[in-house]
Parts: structure tokens; sequence; C-alpha cells
């Protein structure tokens, strides 16, 4: 991660960038000599790197314990997705899957990755029942089945081979 600040009439601008490793989301802190922190945001993707830029008042950090600025550590705030746990008899999803149209293939794209399970007539879609996250494929919200395997509750939802979703799991 780098970082750079320039003051100028009293203000102090700061210019953070990290890489941007998809793994979530990073808050920049200002850290002062004693050890003081103050947020300075929330760094966002511009291109292959996560930026921010901010100008706070030399009054403000000094209050904080901030200034000047000796170091700018990036956090990860919050995870996009953790990874899986092994699931017995499922595997990872691939990353192309037979959908029939759009709607589905980007939903598929967009959402977490989810358990995979291959059937002779098509294949089964997992994934993690998460009660403050997004639901994993809003268009198929009414072919959804909640079940628990192996002490996981999970979201299902079954295809016949060309992707088409089915309610008879």
């Amino acid at each position: 991660m780098d970082w750079t600040a320039s003051e100028k009439n009293g203000a102090l601008t700061v210019a953070v960038t990290h890489p941007n490793d998809g793994l979530g989301l990073y808050r920049a802190y200002a850290v002062g000599p004693s050890g003081g922190r103050c947020l300075l945001g929330t760094l966002t993707p511009q291109g292959s790197r996560l930026t921010l830029r901010r100008t706070l008042r030399v009054d403000t950090l000094k209050q904080r314990g901030c200034y000047p600025i000796t170091t700018v550590p990036a956090d990860l705030a919050h995870v996009f997705s953790a990874p899986l746990p092994p699931l017995p008899g499922w595997q990872e999803a691939p990353d192309g899957l037979p959908f029939p149209d759009d709607i589905l293939r980007r939903a598929y794209a967009a959402g977490p990755r989810p358990y995979y399970q291959p059937a002779e007539s098509g294949f089964s879609l997992a994934y993690p029942w998460r009660e403050n996250a997004p639901f994993p494929l809003p268009p198929l919200f009414c072919f959804a089945q909640t079940v628990c395997v192996c002490g996981q509750r999970l979201w299902l939802f079954s295809f016949d081979g060309g992707g088409n979703p089915r309610l008879d799991v």
C-alpha cells in the first residue's frame, strides 16, 4: 500500500492506493506519532487499484493525536466471500454452467461461488444460507429450497441438463 500527504492552508490531503486483491473492502486510517487513529474512509476500486483521497483540517488531526501522520494502514473491513468449507459429495462449481439465458448467467457470475453436484439429468447448486447476506440467485427465488447438509443450512437449486431450473428436488 502507498500513501502521500500534502498540506495547504491548514488542510491535509491524504491519497491512499492499495492493490485490488478482490478480498473485500478496506478502510484506511491516519495514525499519528502517539498512536492516535483517525478513519480516513473506505478505499474504492479504480482499475487494478483501490484508492482514497481525503482532505482533513490539520486542527482536527491534531485533536485526535493523528498529526503529523506517521503511517496509513489499510485494514480489511469486510470480506466479500469466505471460502466454502468442504461438503461431502459436492465440489466447487465451474465457471461456465449451461444456463439458457443472460439473466441466469449474470446472476450466477455476480453471486458467491456455490457448491456444485453433477447428476445424470442435470446438476444442483447449493449456497450457504446467511441471514444478513443477499439472496444468491435473485431470478430464481421461487425455485429455492432450504436444506441442512452436514449441519450447514443451504439454499438448494436443481437444474436440468440445459441449465433450466427444476422444482423436483
